[in-house]
């Protein structure tokens, strides 16, 4: 498959960006850094396929969300159900899972659809706790001629 220019450098931009939160936290109470997490590779991925099914039903509730679980997009904290919450129509078929199953967390990078017809690039950081995602991080381009290529 040819990439046009530009499709990876934004890519490992927005894992770049989704990883940098994570490599300043701090080891969750009571665990120390590096202590391996209960949740397995496919158990983080599952996250991440239940995050992604409850963002294209636009409803935060069908997923596992702590109470107090913070979300941004592209930088800026919002509320759940906030910004593409509100946009994102179905999944595209590019997919990618990369799970640190030490320190509790997946990346992912994919496409996606917004308003049905425009294919956006996203990059998503979860942070996962007790069963529950306490941290989202979206970054989405929305240059669509890369997420086109990579939906192909």
């Amino acid at each position: 498959m040819k990439v046009p220019r530009g499709v990876f450098s934004a890519a490992l931009l927005g894992c770049a960006l989704a990883w940098q939160a994570s490599a300043v936290t701090p080891a969750a109470p009571g665990r120390a850094p590096g202590e391996s997490s209960a949740c397995a590779r496919e158990c983080l991925n599952g996250f991440v396929d239940r995050y992604l099914a409850a963002l294209v039903a636009r409803d935060p509730n069908r997923a596992p969300f702590a109470r107090n679980a913070r979300f941004t997009e592209n930088g800026v904290e919002l509320m759940l159900g906030d910004a593409s919450w509100g946009t994102v129509s179905h999944l595209g078929k590019y997919r990618l899972y990369i799970p640190d199953t030490e320190k509790g967390e997946v990346a992912y990078i994919g496409t996606v659809f917004e308003n049905r017809t425009r294919p956006v690039i996203l990059a998503l950081r979860l942070k996962v706790e007790q069963g529950r995602i306490t941290e989202a991080e979206h970054v989405i381009s929305r240059a669509q001629a890369a997420a086109k290529s990579l939906d192909e």
